[in-house]
């Protein structure tokens, strides 16, 4: 894992990122602008010296209001398996996703899952997809 500190303009949102819309960052703007970005932004080189943000978009779009001009980035592996998932757990953690990004996240959390395990039950993969993400099967099940 390598801390890289990179121009927000060089980084691409993920087209098949959680999230259809960052919506409005100004008020996670203002307390950037106050404590600084207290997390960094996951990324994994997408060529020609840009790079595509695996979690932390709506950060790198407040970063890009305000002017700054260097965050600090996590280097990502993009070969490894557990990037998708770390992207995924991010966002579903998220108390702000709406019921089609959150349905989607766990449908593609649920399908890596099943990538890894082979053929599974349903009840087993919810579970898996809870266990992930710190929640229950049945909240799982509520949004599929």
């Amino acid at each position: 894992m390598q801390l890289l500190y990179l121009n927000p303009q060089s980084l691409d949102a993920d087209p098949d990122g959680v999230r259809d819309d960052p919506g409005d960052v100004s008020g996670l703007a203002a307390t950037i602008a106050e404590q600084g970005l207290l997390q960094p932004l996951g990324v994994v080189p997408s060529g020609g010296g840009r790079y595509r943000v695996v979690y932390g978009n709506r950060r790198r779009a407040a970063a890009v209001q305000l002017g700054l001009e260097k965050v600090p980035c996590i280097l990502l592996d993009p070969e490894d398996p557990t990037t998708l998932l770390q992207q995924l757990t991010e966002n579903v953690q998220r108390q702000n996703l709406n019921d089609i990004e959150q349905a989607r996240a766990f449908a593609r959390l649920r399908g890596h899952i099943q990538e890894q395990r082979g053929k599974v039950g349903e009840g087993e993969l919810d579970e898996a997809t809870g266990k992930a993400v710190g929640l229950a099967a049945r909240t799982v099940r509520r949004y599929l």
